[in-house]
């Protein structure tokens, strides 16, 4: 007698003849297409399919530059690919994100522009790119408004959490990516802080962070608590345009029990997905075009794919500055990056400790 398939297996062979579908169709089509080269190139929104990515396209004519992301929620995903339409797993409902990487948005006139220079804009010379903007410090951070849902990433990015409190921010949504560190406490700290989602905020070497600890304690803070699995499996599907993804290992905790946004899935944890509307991130260095170079130690390229608005801190710009990489660097294109600044990187560990003595100061 012939085995009848389970449920499990007719959606992985559902999945396999998708990507059939979808390889079959990118090898009719225009490879140069940037949606055609991210549906055949191995990149991590692959594995993704679990939760398929919702693409539309309205008519052939329309031209690579005008895909998005749709925003529409079904009972059948369907993926439209040059025409050939394919049914998948799960509903979604996500936002209109552009292709920031591959496409960026071009003038109307569709030529390079040099980027103008009035007040506040930094001068670097031959600074030419569609999209970047060269910022002073203060007009760079004056982009967040109150309210708004900020990211950082490590290592810290000082200059700009310091313009934050002296702009004198407040209701802050702030996101540790994957835990808090100096940079959440100095905002926490300056009361601009309204919620946190993170995994943990500590100082490191130096231990608890203080005003973290009162704020939760009192109330005045609203904690999103999470692993760093899963705030970076949320960070992915943010980057990846799905509206949430499977994490393992999830089951069985007090985090299904603390967070009412989680759901179970065929005994899968199912975490929405995270996009920040702004991400302030710290760089080493920036060429003229606004390539940037940042370490591979942490996951603040994870971070600029999943967010709005990039918000970029650089030691230094000059010519040349990507072509040559140490051992643990990465260069982030300026496609990714919004807004960049030139703000010399603070020591973390030092500014812990300075901070630690003010306030021991203070409270003697």
């Amino acid at each position: 007698m012939a085995r009848v398939p389970s449920s499990r297996t007719s959606r992985l062979v559902a999945v396999l003849s998708l990507t059939v579908i979808i390889k079959v169709a990118a090898s009719r089509s225009d490879r140069r297409s940037p949606v055609v080269r991210s549906l055949i190139t191995p990149e991590p929104v692959v594995t993704s399919l679990c939760c398929i990515t919702t693409l539309s396209r309205s008519r052939s004519s329309r031209p690579a530059s005008a895909w998005r992301y749709s925003s529409r929620s079904t009972n059948s995903l369907m993926v439209e690919a040059e025409g050939k339409i394919s049914s998948a797993l799960c509903s979604s409902s996500s936002p209109v994100r552009r292709f920031r990487a591959q496409k960026p948005r071009r003038p109307e006139n569709g030529r390079r522009r040099a980027a103008r220079r009035p007040g506040g804009r930094v001068d670097i010379g031959a600074y030419d790119h569609f999209e970047l903007e060269l910022l002073a410090l203060p007009d760079a951070v004056a982009r967040i408004p109150d309210g708004a849902t900020v990211a950082l990433g490590r290592p810290p990015a000082l200059g700009l959490v310091r313009e934050l409190i002296r702009q004198g921010r407040r209701d802050l949504d702030l996101v540790g990516v994957p835990t808090g560190d100096i940079a959440i406490e100095l905002l926490i700290a300056a009361g601009c802080a309204r919620s946190l989602h993170s995994s943990g905020v500590d100082l490191g070497e130096h231990g608890q962070a203080p005003a973290f600890g009162r704020a939760v304690e009192s109330g005045a803070l609203r904690v999103t608590d999470s692993t760093c699995p899963a705030l970076l499996m949320a960070l992915q599907a943010g980057a990846s345009g799905i509206p949430w993804t499977p994490v393992p290992g999830l089951l069985g905790s007090d985090l299904m029990t603390r967070r009412p946004d989680l759901r179970v899935l065929e005994g899968m944890a199912i975490v929405p997905a995270l996009r920040p509307q702004f991400a302030l991130v710290q760089a080493r260095r920036a060429d003229p075009q606004g390539d940037a170079v940042i370490a591979t130690t942490y996951d603040d390229r994870l971070l600029i794919q999943a967010s709005s608005t990039v918000i970029m801190s650089v030691d230094e710009v000059r010519p040349g500055a990507t072509d040559v990489l140490a051992r643990g660097e990465q260069v982030i294109p300026a496609a990714y990056i919004d807004v960049l600044t030139v703000a010399p990187s603070e020591d973390a560990g030092a500014a812990t400790e300075r901070y630690l003595e003010s306030i021991s100061v203070h409270t003697r």
